[in-house]
């Protein structure tokens, strides 16, 4: 049965493309939506969103 391709289910394993969104709801106003292309690391998460969009709202 193993070789059979009767019982062989094709299945893409490959990376996953996707997407992650984040949302807030605030009184007033809040931190401008960030768009990130491409992968997202720790450390582009840092210096890319951290830093300059949500630090000026703490």
């Amino acid at each position: 049965q193993r070789g059979d391709p009767a019982f062989i289910i094709a299945r893409h394993t490959g990376p996953q493309q996707g997407i992650m969104g984040w949302g807030d709801i605030s009184i007033g106003s809040g931190p401008p939506l960030v768009v990130i292309r491409g992968a997202l690391t720790a450390q582009r998460y840092v210096d890319d969103v951290l830093r300059p969009v949500l630090l000026p709202f703490l």
